[in-house]
């Protein structure tokens, strides 16, 4: 089982890669296009890669994103058809709601607000759990 989840997450490594580079990417770019001189351009590039609050939300929806995916190969090997969408947070947002209200729903198939599994966005801490 845990080499099944190590090739998993291995596979989804990239794609993950991919979508928190093209966030900073955007990012550096906004930056870039609201131009100013070089010394305002630093600072701002600056805030921009070295911001705490952004490292941790992506250290919290990846490392989220990672036990949800671990989640899903754990109950596709253990025959788990249904599972729910369950919310953690005290204050879940309107879509992680949705997803939880449609109760029991089949593995691997997009929830109603179009994700397959938890995070639906960052700071998410929803989970799976079979139904």
């Amino acid at each position: 089982m845990g080499l099944l989840v190590a090739d998993l997450l291995k596979q989804l490594a990239a794609e993950w890669l991919d979508e928190i580079t093209d966030t900073r990417l955007d990012r550096l770019a906004a930056v870039l296009a609201n131009g100013g001189t070089a010394a305002e351009l630093e600072a701002a590039i600056n805030a921009v890669l070295a911001d705490q609050h952004s490292a941790q939300m992506i250290a919290q929806t990846e490392l989220n994103r990672a036990d949800n995916a671990a989640r899903m190969a754990a109950f596709r090997a253990d025959r788990v058809y249904r599972v729910r969408w369950v919310t953690t947070s005290a204050n879940p947002c309107p879509e992680c709601v949705m997803n939880r209200d449609a109760g029991p729903w089949p593995l691997g198939h997009p929830f109603p607000s179009g994700v397959i599994m938890p995070p639906d966005h960052p700071h998410c801490q929803c989970h799976l759990e079979p139904a």
